[in-house]
């Protein structure tokens, strides 16, 4: 039991190191595996943040693997393409064409981003935190749930928010 209250502290420390940003994407590209991992690549996304005001707060970049090898923990049972096409879906991209046309589609998109800065070093990632939603008709809806008529949930466009972008380009704040 020991064991499993240092790993949960241990996880709280961790995600007490977690920030959460909306931001927008400004570019896409496929690239070399940044540590010259053979038979892989990756996709590296150009992303700008914006604050809690909605005023940016600057660029970072998200790196997404394409390869063969599995994941760990939860994600063991998935290769790292797998959970690359996830996200990329997530997102709003469809198919398995990577050309560059392709991944331009994903430009302007919002995404929510993840900061998780650990002893390592600051890493940011895609990620399906969102703000929460709130509720006013709790009570009908647990009415509706306990008669067995629940009324379907509102539904999202994603999990991380991605609308599509206005038909005239907005201009690029981080520019």
């Amino acid at each position: 039991m020991l064991r499993n209250n240092e790993q949960r502290k241990k996880t709280m420390a961790e995600n007490a190191n977690r920030k959460y940003y909306d931001g927008q994407i400004l570019k896409v590209e496929t690239i070399e595996h940044r540590f010259n991992r053979p038979n892989a690549f990756e996709i590296r996304a150009e992303v700008g943040i914006f604050n809690a005001d909605k005023t940016p707060k600057g660029k970072v970049e998200v790196f997404l693997e394409v390869s063969m090898e599995y994941g760990k923990g939860n994600n063991s049972s998935k290769t790292q393409w797998q959970m690359t096409q996830e996200t990329l879906r997530s997102l709003g991209f469809e198919g398995d064409d990577l050309s560059a046309p392709r991944l331009a589609t994903l430009v302007n998109k919002s995404c929510r981003i993840c900061e998780n800065v650990t002893d390592k070093g600051t890493n940011y990632y895609f990620s399906s935190n969102r703000p929460v939603t709130v509720i006013t008709d709790a009570n009908e809806r647990l009415r509706a749930m306990m008669s067995g008529c629940m009324a379907p949930a509102p539904s999202f466009a994603s999990p991380f928010g991605t609308e599509t972008a206005p038909a005239a380009q907005a201009p690029n704040p981080f520019e």
